[in-house]
């Protein structure tokens, strides 16, 4: 799971390179200017863009492993190496730059003050 950090306001957590509309994500315990994880698995990223999802980001691949039908592509990004996994037949290699979606309902937010999830 891909786990970076970020600080809620009004309805939004916010990293230095990028920012995630959470307002569809209502827990009831976030106040602004929370301190929080966001719990992102590798499958719910993703690299086409579809109603539900917003732009992310756009990174350069690292590295990529061919798994079967499926590959995983390495990035960095929030000063971290990250995976992300699609399916199907997609050919980036290192360098290629991709834009990458997120569909906000898919994010978990956990307290850094208490790791408990929200």
């Amino acid at each position: 799971m891909n786990i970076p950090t970020g600080y809620c306001r009004e309805g939004y957590c916010s990293q230095p390179d990028c920012g995630i509309d959470l307002r569809a994500y209502e827990p009831e315990h976030i106040t602004n200017d929370m301190a929080v994880f966001l719990g992102i698995h590798p499958e719910h990223l993703c690299i086409e863009e579809q109603p539900e999802n917003f732009h992310l980001s756009t990174v350069t691949v690292d590295l990529t492993e061919p798994m079967g039908g499926e590959r995983i592509f390495w990035f960095e990004l929030l000063n971290d190496r990250r995976p992300i996994k699609v399916y199907g037949d997609h050919h980036y290699h290192t360098g290629d730059r991709i834009n990458m979606f997120i569909n906000p309902g898919k994010v978990h937010l956990f307290s850094q003050e208490t790791k408990d999830k929200l």
